[in-house]
């Protein structure tokens, strides 16, 4: 053998080293490939699950502020349908006392004025006597 086939064959196996390590190294790089790939896989299905879980909690939450809403809408109609019942009440006796108070007022005022009335016929009784009393004197 001479150099010549000596460094044919030195270079040939150099060359199988380095293509043997490439090999070596694109096995294990496909290796962690698979393995990045499945932990991927498994983060994007773990990602959808609580993605899901959450717009199902969302929808449960909203759900349940809706009804509760639908609820407290109820009760403030039915508070104020008894508030303005009781209003209208209050109103209505309000309306009443005073149409009582006037009524009232009205008698006492009539009352007032007859009695004055019969004060005014005994005034004019007695200045019409004293009238005719002058008259008859100076007659």
């Amino acid at each position: 053998m001479n150099s010549m086939e000596i460094l044919r064959i030195d270079e040939l196996k150099r060359i199988e080293k380095q293509v043997n390590n490439l090999l070596r190294n694109w096995r294990r790089l496909q290796k962690e490939h698979a393995k990045l790939q499945k932990n991927y896989d498994a983060l994007e299905s773990s990602h959808q699950q609580a993605n899901e879980t959450y717009t199902h909690t969302l929808e449960e939450k909203q759900s349940a502020h809706q009804s509760e809403l639908a609820q407290l809408e109820s009760q403030w109609k039915l508070r104020y349908e008894q508030d303005v019942a009781q209003l209208q009440q209050d109103y209505a006796q309000k309306i009443e006392q005073h149409k009582n108070e006037i009524e009232e007022k009205e008698r006492e005022f009539r009352t007032q004025i007859e009695q004055l009335n019969k004060e005014l016929k005994q005034v004019r009784a007695v200045k019409d006597a004293l009238i005719s009393r002058v008259r008859g004197v100076e007659a």
